[in-house]
């Protein structure tokens, strides 16, 4: 048996678009999913120095959260918003903004990422390492995750 041409470019069509999804616009995209991340900063110094810190998330700032009225010792960070799960490599970064003396020692949180699909439903959690870090104003320290 012989496949005609036009028999045989019906036929990858069909293996083509099944594996496309269907023909819906090309493969099927990762699900988007609600991610939500939470860590804390800690000052070990004998005096409460922490005024502002942030969260950045490849670069872009998840969360800004500041002291307030004064110095803190401990100040929670927490962010959420969408993301696609596309196994590639991701950087989450603790950055103090401001603070009364500079450089200070502090304790990063394990920092906790959560993912939940559109029902609510945790997918995936991911918790990184404690650290011990020593920061002067502006800088932070980078945990980077595959997700």
């Amino acid at each position: 048996m012989t496949v005609k041409p036009p028999a045989a470019a019906a036929i990858l069509l069909c293996f083509c678009l099944m594996a496309c999804g269907g023909g819906h616009g090309g493969p099927t995209a990762p699900a988007e999913l609600q991610v939500k991340i939470t860590t804390a900063l800690l000052d070990t110094s004998p005096t409460a120095t922490i005024l502002e810190a942030k969260l950045l998330l490849d670069g872009k700032l998840a969360t800004d959260a500041s002291a307030g009225a004064g110095a803190l010792g401990f100040l929670d960070l927490f962010a959420q918003g969408t993301a696609r799960m596309d196994g590639q490599q991701h950087t989450l970064s603790v950055v103090i903004a401001r603070q009364t003396v500079s450089p200070t020692p502090y304790i990063v949180a394990p920092p906790d990422i959560s993912f939940f699909d559109a029902s609510g439903n945790r997918v995936d959690d991911i918790r990184l390492e404690q650290r011990n870090v020593t920061l002067a104003t502006g800088q932070g320290t980078d945990y980077t995750f595959t997700f």
